[in-house]
């Protein structure tokens, strides 16, 4: 082990019981989001191993699902131990996975387009703009908005001249993580709950599942969406 990585782990550990600690007296909606997220999670992990069987033999749900799920759960571990930006960024990179799968949702061909396409026509057609851009024009949810996804980029993961980070207690002091904030972990678990919301719902809906598992997977997706779409700055129909 790195020396620096033993020296920060004490702090990291007191971190991720500080937030445990926090968790037992928040309010009622933050607790039961977080049990709807483990739940959830817990539910996508199985579809993302192909627990109940393969959606085709190229898995495009099951790997895009998979990669949500390392980032989701590489960002709750950030975030327990105090890296509230380092968890919101990987947060974003779920977000773009979001409205990509919204997009096949709305456009089903654009899957065999995306699947087919040449580099360069892919990265055109499919950029993060023009999958939000495509999304706008069917007058569809797009989870990661404009602002949302611009509001990430500015606070987390764009070097800019305000750059402050892990800067989340009343008087924006920075840190190097390892230290606990209740603001930067209430933001940051909204964050992260709201992105596995709106990654299941699509993927609950192109997938082939048998029906008891797709049913849970909805049921599960519409009880955390409802709860985080009242405490993140959400979209709900752009054109709309």
């Amino acid at each position: 082990m790195l020396e620096i990585a033993a020296k920060l782990q004490p702090f990291e550990a007191a971190c991720w019981k500080q937030s445990e600690q926090y968790l037992t007296k928040a309010p009622d909606d933050f607790r039961r989001a977080t049990r709807d997220f483990d739940a959830l999670l817990q539910h996508f992990y199985m579809f993302s191993c192909c627990h109940w069987g393969c959606h085709g033999k190229e898995h495009v749900f099951e790997y895009l699902a998979g990669r949500s799920v390392s980032h989701l759960v590489s960002s709750h571990r950030l975030m327990l131990s105090g890296y509230y930006d380092e968890s919101m960024s990987l947060v974003r990179s779920v977000g773009e996975i979001a409205n990509l799968l919204n997009l096949f949702w709305v456009e089903n061909s654009a899957v065999r387009t995306w699947l087919d396409a040449p580099q360069k026509q892919r990265m055109r057609e499919f950029s993060p703009y023009a999958v939000r851009k495509r999304l706008r024009d069917h007058d569809w949810l797009i989870p990661f908005d404009d602002d949302h996804y611009r509001r990430l980029c500015e606070a987390v993961v764009h070097p800019t001249p305000k750059t402050r980070p892990n800067a989340h207690d009343d008087e924006r002091q920075p840190a190097l993580g390892a230290y606990f904030q209740a603001e930067g972990f209430e933001t940051a678990s909204w964050e992260l709950y709201w992105a596995l919301a709106v990654v299941t719902g699509p993927t609950a809906k192109l997938a082939i599942l048998q029906q008891e598992h797709m049913e849970k997977m909805v049921d599960l997706t519409i009880s955390l969406f409802e709860i985080a779409a009242k405490y993140v700055d959400s979209p709900t129909h752009e054109g709309g």
